[in-house]
């Protein structure tokens, strides 16, 4: 029943209830090494409304979602996201989004990460922050097992990631996520991937709940002081080991699934 499950997945679209339009047709992905069903989506687009500050929205676009087998996800709001899933937009709507071009603006924002992936470098030469796609109200706290890949219809980065609002502060294996960024070759289609990936290594929330492990120390009362440095030394020890946690996860068994998964995708 999943084979058949997943051949349907790969041959149809399904629209949804939204979107008024059908998905490109041929658009796909063999999602059994995940062991999971993909439903098609076409995502009508949310205007960005500046004026009542608007952080990000989303032009429309196709959407991929990584359904487990028996569950279907369902937008709670305008703008929900899926828990995995594999987006693709197009990046003339995209840049459109934002029509004030000025030096501060979220355009300004969104044409640095699209030219990180235009001019994409080896794996080890890319600078941090990875390039990230929906732009989030967070920083990257911490990236790595970041790797290049190439198909005849698109490239990017894939690696994984936590991204936070917060320093100095212990992570849960259910903040960590592979992503991957790329475009396809004609430079018209953005591609972001997005599913969790627990790190086995990291403590689970409920683990940091119950020990109340959250912080990795007092926060001071400033960071220009001998402790506020030194809590700052403690927080860049900690991300830098997160880091070599997260590149020996590099040819790990979930994290090859994941890119075979990937490099089935078909654009149109």
């Amino acid at each position: 029943m999943r084979k058949v499950l997943l051949l349907l997945a790969w041959n149809l679209g399904v629209v949804a209830s939204a979107g008024g339009r059908e998905p490109p047709a041929g658009t796909g992905l063999n999602a059994a090494p995940l062991g999971r069903v993909v439903e098609v989506q076409q995502v009508p687009g949310v205007p960005v409304d500046e004026a009542a500050g608007t952080f990000f929205n989303f032009p429309a676009h196709t959407r991929l979602v990584l359904n487990r087998p028996g569950e279907r996800w369902k937008a709670s709001y305008t703008g929900d996201q899926p828990p995995a899933y594999i987006a693709l937009y197009p990046v003339d709507a995209l840049l459109g989004q934002f029509p004030q071009r000025g030096p501060n603006t979220m355009y300004r924002e969104v044409v640095k990460r699209l030219n990180a992936l235009r001019n994409l470098q080896p794996a080890e030469k890319l600078a941090r922050p990875l390039p990230y796609f929906p732009v989030p109200n967070a920083f990257q706290a911490v990236s790595g097992a970041a790797r290049v890949i190439r198909t005849p219809t698109f490239r990017g980065v894939r690696y994984l990631t936590i991204h936070s609002q917060e320093a100095g502060v212990r992570f849960p294996r259910e903040a960590v996520e592979y992503t991957f960024q790329g475009l396809t070759t004609d430079g018209r289609t953005l591609i972001s991937m997005h599913v969790p990936y627990p790190v086995a290594a990291l403590p689970s929330r409920a683990a940091l709940d119950t020990a109340k492990a959250w912080a990795l120390a007092p926060y001071p009362g400033t960071l220009d002081s001998p402790e506020g440095r030194a809590f700052k030394k403690r927080n860049a020890d900690y991300l830098a080991d997160l880091q070599r946690t997260f590149d020996a996860q590099d040819t790990a068994r979930q994290m090859l699934a994941l890119d075979r998964a990937l490099e089935s995708l078909r654009v149109r």
